[in-house]
């Protein structure tokens, strides 16, 4: 196994990989720093500037709207992925699954 595998997160979830990338890009934070869903977001790099450009970029990218009050309760990654979830599966109108 490479080193670059080693060191790449593994998410069995193809949501929760495509978040981690679209921060990874957008953040400018190599994706192997991204270690854990659970990670609360100073842990990785990122501020709360940070976090707001991430709800941008998460709303465009996927379509949605993330009210102010549900972004302010976006602590990590998994907090992220866990609200876009919900929020695709209104908008396909159909319960959130879960991974």
């Amino acid at each position: 196994m490479s080193e670059e595998c080693a060191n790449t997160p593994i998410v069995s979830d193809d949501l929760a990989q495509r978040v981690i990338q679209l921060i990874s890009e957008t953040q400018e934070i190599p994706i192997e720093k991204i270690s854990r869903l659970d990670a609360p977001f100073d842990e990785i790099g990122l501020t709360s500037l940070n976090a707001l450009s991430i709800v941008f970029e998460i709303e465009n990218e996927f379509g949605v709207t993330i009210r102010d009050e549900d972004a302010l309760l976006l602590n990590n990654i998994g907090d992220v992925v866990t609200s876009l979830r919900e929020l695709l599966a209104q908008k396909n109108g159909r319960a959130a699954i879960q991974p």
